[in-house]
């Protein structure tokens, strides 16, 4: 396998969002002219839909009245997600009476399964449930909710197995439509869920070259998208010396297949953090010469991921580079709340996705803009359900409506679908995803949350309280409209109001692990053994400070134990060296205990700044009394803490007894000293005196000693 590429490396971007929208602005070559246009062909095509009386398929329609704002909504998420994977029946059938039986199952109308479920099956479910048979009607709402379920996951997929799922892409090949089948299964956990997996896409692969016309161009066969994390258990970057070299193998196996029998394959994109291994993965087999002649390799490209721009860029040069026409799918993001989610928990600087929705939409024009002025090196395909986002699609590709295709998601966008594919004679691909209810639920779930809120396209589309130019509004000009408003997410940083979360490092990407790992070097400091140490000496030192530390303003303590988390965070470097050779951390659990180490400095500063300020709290008074609580500390506090936790424990008792007010005498676990005393060093350099903290290293005894003695 050829391997002369360069990887693709993080840029730095912008350090806000705010200003990446816009220079996206300043990109996307728009006037008011265009966005007229734009406009008009959005109306039309949602008049179109409208008046077409089967516009929406079964499920748009289902969750067009049961959105994700709405109990059923949610009620249905939960069933989806969770129902099928319930082995016993008696937590089913709770779940089951707690989920239907807060929601109101309207008839919504219409003669399929889902107009039948809504006013018989769920409507009559919560009726037998409040019934007096209700426990003997367990089993047939059991059996019918669960058919519910799996009828809903029905409508995403196109067939439980690939032979099933051709039948039905014969059909819709005699209406002009080809597909892009989708093996369902992701996150392979073990080495036998990757080879099952891996056997599976093979045998895919010759399933579909079989059903395809052998006269067809490429670019109108059935093709197939596969999943990287179904192909290793570890596909991560902290594995990535190991999972890139076996992905990207198998995956040159699978595009080898895929060449010799004449059909595309399209890697699906997964989460941020994957995104360098994924595209290093995609490189290599991009630039194998084993696929010389053949134009079917292509990827995914995710708009609400703020690099998007970049990775579009460098597949871009890497087709030139590679002498391949490789394909490319622009879709708008699936995994949204996740990424938010995490960046949160991981306490990053920025998200690494858009907060804003229009901005997501805006990035997605930028970006169609970008692909459409290369279709001499690649095949642009643009997955949607949004009929704005289509019109302006168009728009942007002008005079020549060759070389780019649309795709929607089989179960969604149906009759805009077939606008585009009849009607603009563009060509219009399905994914097609195939599997088994087990491996189903991740996938659902996504569809639902896309397609069930109440502020996607397709659940408004239908609504005919909502006016066409209301749907129609121009992405352009409400991104500018937003631009001085402050966005309503908070940064990471900020999520908890009233404090600061802890500092952390999205380490996937490559240029800030190596810039950390730089800087991690030995820390200076030593932790000397005081088996020798006066314990009297140190508690009479102790006790003669309390009343001078009791009395210092509470808001003179907080504000030291902020500065500790500040030093904390600033000293990250020598902590990480001591925390791992000493306490012989990973670097990921050393970074997670620093974290917590500041966190607890911070919330025990906000909490006890309240909880022991001067005024006191002032109780409910539930009869007209006044009741005020105050809280003072209690004298000479020890605190030991333990090997496993040398950081985090150590200072979260130190911390929280000097807030309210106590001297300190602290012992260490003796494997740890070292972390220990810099620690110690951190609180002194932030405030604390010196005679209210005492540390006193050695080994048990003396931690018995301190127990022991009488002033402890």
């Amino acid at each position: 396998m050829t391997q002369d590429y360069s990887p693709f490396i993080s840029p730095q971007g912008f350090s806000n969002e705010t200003d990446q929208v816009k220079d996206m602005l300043a990109q996307l070559d728009w006037d008011d002219a265009r966005a007229l246009r734009v406009n008009a062909k959005t109306t039309e095509f949602i008049k179109t839909i409208r008046n077409t009386p089967a516009g929406s398929s079964e499920i748009e329609t289902f969750l067009q009245h049961y959105p994700l704002s709405s109990i059923e909504g949610r009620a249905l998420m939960t069933l989806a997600e969770a129902l099928l994977r319930i082995p016993d029946t008696e937590t089913a059938d709770a779940l089951i009476a707690e989920k239907i039986g807060v929601s109101d199952w309207k008839h919504i109308g219409g003669s399929g399964f889902f107009g039948a479920a809504s006013s018989f099956g769920l409507g009559m479910a919560k009726s037998m449930l409040e019934g007096f048979l209700s426990g003997v009607s367990k089993p047939v709402i059991r059996k019918a909710t669960i058919e519910t379920v799996r009828r809903l996951g029905a409508q995403f997929v196109v067939g439980e197995t690939i032979n099933s799922a051709i039948k039905i892409a014969e059909k819709e090949s005699k209406n002009g439509f080809r597909m892009s089948f989708d093996m369902l299964g992701e996150g392979a956990r073990t080495e036998a869920d990757a080879g099952r997996y891996f056997k599976t896409y093979v045998e895919a692969v010759h399933a579909i070259s079989n059903c395809n016309t052998t006269s067809l161009p490429l670019e109108d066969k059935h093709g197939m998208s596969v999943k990287l994390s179904a192909l290793h258990p570890r596909y991560t970057w902290t594995q990535a010396d190991n999972c890139v070299p076996e992905i990207a193998d198998k995956l040159l196996t699978l595009a080898k297949i895929a060449a010799q029998k004449g059909i595309t394959l399209t890697v699906d994109a997964e989460e941020s953090e994957r995104l360098e291994i994924f595209l290093d993965i995609f490189a290599r087999v991009a630039m194998s010469s084993e696929l010389k002649g053949w134009n079917g390799l292509g990827l995914a490209v995710q708009a609400y991921d703020r690099r998007c721009h970049d990775v579009i860029d460098y597949i871009i040069n890497l087709a030139k580079n590679s002498g391949h026409f490789l394909q490319m799918r622009l879709v708008k993001g699936a995994y949204w709340d996740g990424e938010i989610k995490r960046a949160q928990v991981s306490g990053w600087a920025q998200y690494p996705v858009f907060t804003r929705k229009v901005n997501t939409d805006l990035s997605y024009l930028l970006a169609a803009q970008k692909m459409l002025a290369a279709r001499d090196v690649i095949r642009p395909m643009f997955a949607t359900h949004n009929a704005g986002t289509a019109a302006a699609i168009l728009e942007l590709a002008g005079s020549n409506r060759s070389g780019f295709e649309f795709q929607r998601l089989f179960g969604m966008g149906q009759h805009l679908g077939g606008i585009l594919r009849h009607t603009e004679n563009i060509p219009v691909t399905y994914y097609a995803p195939v599997g088994s209810y087990e491996d189903l639920l991740p996938y659902l779930v996504r569809r639902m949350l896309e397609n069930g809120a109440n502020t996607s396209f397709v659940s408004q589309i239908r609504d005919k309280n909502i006016n066409p130019e209301k749907l129609s509004r121009d992405v352009v000009e409400v991104v500018k409209n937003n631009l001085e408003k402050p966005l309503s997410l908070p940064l990471p940083r900020d999520i908890y109001g009233t404090r600061q979360n802890s500092k952390g490092y999205d380490l996937s990407r490559q240029t800030d692990y190596k810039e950390l790992l730089s800087q991690i070097i030995p820390s200076p400091l030593r932790g000397e053994d005081q088996s020798g140490a006066d314990i009297n000496s140190i508690f009479l030192t102790a006790q003669k400070s309390f009343a001078d530390w009791n009395a210092t303003p509470a808001k003179t303590r907080a504000d030291i134990l902020r500065k500790t988390a500040d030093l904390i965070e600033n000293n990250t470097e020598n902590l990480i060296y001591l925390l791992q050779s000493e306490a012989k951390k990973t670097l990921f659990d050393a970074i997670s205990e620093i974290r917590e180490a500041v966190d607890f400095s911070r919330y025990y500063a906000t909490e006890g700044e309240k909880s022991f300020g001067s005024d006191g709290q002032i109780l409910k008074g539930p009869t007209g009394e006044s009741n005020i609580l105050k809280l003072t500390g209690r004298g000479v506090f020890v605190a030991i803490s333990p090997w496993n936790f040398p950081l985090a424990i150590f200072l979260g008792q130190v911390s929280a007894a000097l807030m309210a007010g106590n001297t300190v005498i602290a012992k260490p676990a003796e494997q740890t000293p070292k972390i220990a005393a810099l620690t110690v060093d951190i609180l002194y350099r932030a405030g604390v005196p010196k005679n209210v903290l005492h540390l006193v290293q050695g080994d048990g005894k003396i931690g018995a000693d301190l127990v022991a003695h009488p002033h402890a």
